[in-house]
């Protein structure tokens, strides 16, 4: 079982006395801590457990930006590169708010 649900096994290398070595196909999931169950068919008491991470890769990641200090007076255009955003993003997928020094916080014009 794989966070409760049933997952087929894609190969099984090998299974004898000693050990069992078997590949399964990790289905999308729900970033965070999901148990794995492995029982042979038909002895569900004959189990063994382990917990496996969903780790969310998706999330933008900043590459650089440009320039790196502007006036306090605002109007300036910052160039920022992205990593992980969608091909077909388009600049309404993306939202950019800015928090400065004395924690006032303001949305920011995305353009392309």
């Amino acid at each position: 079982l794989w966070g409760g649900a049933a997952l087929p096994v894609s190969r099984l290398r090998k299974s004898d006395e000693t050990a069992t070595e078997l590949f399964l196909a990790v289905p999308a999931g729900v970033p965070g801590l999901v148990t794995v169950k492995i029982y042979p068919a038909g002895n569900t008491a004959n189990s063994a457990e382990f917990s496996f991470t969903y780790e969310d890769d998706t999330l933008p990641e900043v590459l650089n930006y440009f320039p790196t200090e502007f006036y306090s007076d605002g109007g300036e255009v910052i160039s920022v590169a992205l990593a992980k955003i969608a091909s077909a993003a388009v600049a309404a997928d993306v939202s950019v708010s800015v928090k400065f020094s004395d924690d006032a916080t303001q949305t920011a014009q995305v353009t392309t």
